[in-house]
């Protein structure tokens, strides 16, 4: 009797830990990270359920976690909502479009007009500046 009873204890207390356990804990200070294509925001992930809201093209948002399945939690102004998290698919899908999100520092930097900043050709180059014929 008192084995069984332990052992129920020890099941219930088990099965009590594991559904306590949140799939990922939301911390701030997560990588900015700008989203490629336009991609549903779900509350969990999995892409189960309606969609609670969508990121669009070239949103930067916080990146919180980036499961193995390919499941990101990020945060941000443009995640519609409630806390401003959600979850994104960041992987390749069935579409076979690519739907990860990159990290803002990978970035090329631009100037204005959406430029980059102009590289010398291979080789050198340069060295001109003189009147034809001179």
């Amino acid at each position: 009797m008192i084995i069984r009873l332990a052992m129920a204890v020890m099941l219930l207390m088990s099965a009590v830990t594991i559904s306590s356990v949140p799939l990922a804990v939301a911390k701030s200070g997560g990588d900015v990270v700008k989203v490629m294509l336009d991609v549903d925001v779900y509350a969990q992930p999995g892409g189960e359920g309606e969609p609670i809201g969508i990121l669009r093209k070239n949103s930067q948002v916080e990146l919180i976690n980036q499961r193995k399945d390919h499941w990101c939690n990020v945060h941000g102004a443009a995640v519609s909502a409630p806390g401003n998290f959600g979850w994104v698919w960041c992987g390749i899908g069935d579409d076979k479009q690519d739907y990860s999100l990159k990290p803002v520092a990978d970035m090329p930097e631009t100037t204005g007009g959406g430029m980059t900043e102009p590289t010398e050709p291979p080789g050198g180059g340069g060295g001109g500046g003189g009147a034809a014929g001179e």
